[in-house]
């Protein structure tokens, strides 16, 4: 329990990122964004692009003597794949796609980097220690 309430933007964006997963593909894709080609591995970009810089954050705000290392985030690698078998095993309307894992990936990657480049930045701290003013 201690770790939900520690790393509780982290816990939100897996319960998101797993429900827009599981979720019908016809309640969230607006019609003009279907036009767009590949548009859902922007969004897959996206979600674990968010998923991952906010695991980093939120490791480095409640660890701060341990640098979180890339293999922190093999956490939402596995996460992703996960998702996609579970597209491929518990939906009937969305399917595993090889090129969505990949979307998942490039996103984590440059979220560790963009991280790396933002981790010091005071605004990013603020914004990343809200709503709590101190850690847990």
């Amino acid at each position: 329990m201690n770790y939900i309430l520690k790393y509780h933007k982290t816990v939100l964006i897996i319960f998101v990122v797993t429900a827009l997963s599981l979720a019908k593909v016809t309640v969230f894709e607006p019609e003009p964004l279907t036009k767009i080609p590949h548009f859902d591995k922007l969004v897959h970009f996206l979600m674990y692009f968010a998923m991952s810089f906010i695991l980093l954050f939120e490791h480095d705000i409640y660890n701060e003597h341990v640098k979180p290392g890339i293999k922190l985030l093999v956490l939402p690698f596995i996460w992703g794949g996960l998702m996609e078998l579970a597209q491929y095993f518990l939906t009937d309307n969305r399917a595993a796609e090889w090129l969505d894992l990949l979307a998942n990936s490039i996103g984590i990657l440059v979220s560790y980097f963009f991280y790396l480049s933002t981790r010091n930045s005071k605004w990013m701290n603020k914004l990343m220690v809200f709503p709590f003013k101190q850690p847990l």
